[in-house]
């Protein structure tokens, strides 16, 4: 239910900020200069427990918003628990567009096939998911 809540509300903006940026599908290596590997790595148990304990932690929202956003990607290789065990590692930071300047959190979900994707948020608030291959 809280996760639900969370996608309704990461979905509403702030759209002056994020419409010509998503428009331009900004990659994480190519267009902002970062390489995934560079980001701190979370992993989903500690994502899990991070929202758990503190449901109002931005990051930990971030990455329960990217987890229903890519779900696709990750629903077969969840353990009985829910829990993420094989397959790849949440990434999350803070970038900055180089054309615009404007900063944005990260949470990058690096796939250990092609199947890799970034969502950039202001705040709690999505602005663009892009698949990286």
């Amino acid at each position: 239910m809280i996760l639900a809540a969370l996608f309704t509300v990461a979905m509403a903006g702030p759209a002056d900020q994020c419409a010509a940026f998503e428009a331009s599908e900004p990659t994480l290596y190519y267009a902002m200069g970062v390489s995934p590997s560079d980001l701190p790595t979370v992993s989903d148990d500690q994502a899990i427990a991070d929202l758990i304990a503190s449901p109002n932690d931005p990051t930990a929202q971030r990455i329960a918003i990217a987890r229903l956003r890519v779900w696709d990607t990750l629903a077969y290789k969840l353990d009985a628990d829910g829990h993420l065990t094989t397959g790849g590692t949440w990434r999350v930071g803070s970038v900055t567009d180089p054309s615009s300047g404007f900063e944005f959190d990260t949470v990058h979900w690096a796939d250990i096939d092609d199947d890799s994707w970034t969502l950039y948020f202001v705040g709690t608030k999505l602005c663009a998911v892009v698949y990286e291959n």
